[in-house]
């Protein structure tokens, strides 16, 4: 991990910018360094948020706009991680459910309501000497409450349902270009469709490059947030589980 964020560091230092994969450092500190020399350097730092940038997605943020299930109040997320890499149980390398997908998860979530998360609390299940298996976290972000699931064991399907006053989506597989949702509304249901043909990592990249090409420092803004809240969390529950040293 401390390998990553270190070149991660010399590649800004090369005045070129970041797309990265997974989270690099579990710490708010390291995060927010990566932030900073990019903001210095006028470049881009941004993790792999794709599913933020799905045509799916992007339709239920419009729908939530609409108040097409009136005001939003609650999340409940379940993520399952497939095939989790050998060192998925060496805290020391990066592993862990909650540093795997929570960042993601949790610029998802704010991402859709349109607020950041502001409490959160959450519980580990892990073997002795181990990173976390799974966790379950609640978070609030303004009056909306969120339950997630992360988990490599037992096997879980990804799947959000969104409750608000006057109606439900149900959101399959968000995580795939497959993905597929149900508006539950007035007694009446409707598939969304998207016919999306590519992975959502496409739609990603081109908006990155896109931003690279017109230098537009309002992503890193955007980056920021995202990135930045979702590290106070993880960082914050794996100092509470592991007392997890800042390095």
């Amino acid at each position: 991990m401390t390998g990553g964020h270190d070149l991660a560091k010399q590649t800004l230092l090369n005045n070129k910018s970041l797309l990265i994969e997974k989270p690099l450092t579990r710490h708010f500190v390291g995060a927010n360094e990566l932030l900073r020399l990019a903001k210095q350097r006028n470049l881009l730092v941004f993790e792999n948020f794709s599913p933020l940038f799905s045509p799916l997605i992007q339709q239920i943020k419009a729908l939530i706009a609409q108040k097409a299930i009136g005001d939003l109040k609650f999340f409940d997320v379940k993520v399952g991680i497939k095939n989790p890499p050998a060192w998925f149980t060496d805290l020391s390398a990066g592993g862990g459910a909650l540093f795997h997908s929570g960042s993601m998860i949790i610029a998802l979530i704010q991402s859709l309501c349109g607020h950041q998360v502001t409490q959160w609390q959450g519980l580990e299940n892990s073997q002795i000497g181990q990173a976390d298996s799974s966790c379950n976290l609640v978070l609030k972000a303004e009056n909306i409450l969120c339950n997630v699931l992360i988990a490599a064991e037992p096997r879980l399907e990804n799947e959000i349902l969104l409750y608000g006053t006057e109606g439900q989506i149900k959101v399959l597989n968000f995580t795939q270009p497959t993905g597929k949702a149900v508006l539950l509304s007035s007694g009446r249901s409707k598939d969304l469709v998207t016919n999306q043909a590519v992975d959502n990592l496409v739609y990603l990249l081109d908006w990155f490059d896109q931003r690279v090409i017109a230098n537009d420092q309002t992503c890193l803004a955007t980056a920021a947030k995202l990135i930045l809240n979702s590290r106070k969390v993880i960082e914050s529950l794996y100092q509470q589980w592991y007392g997890d040293p800042l390095n």
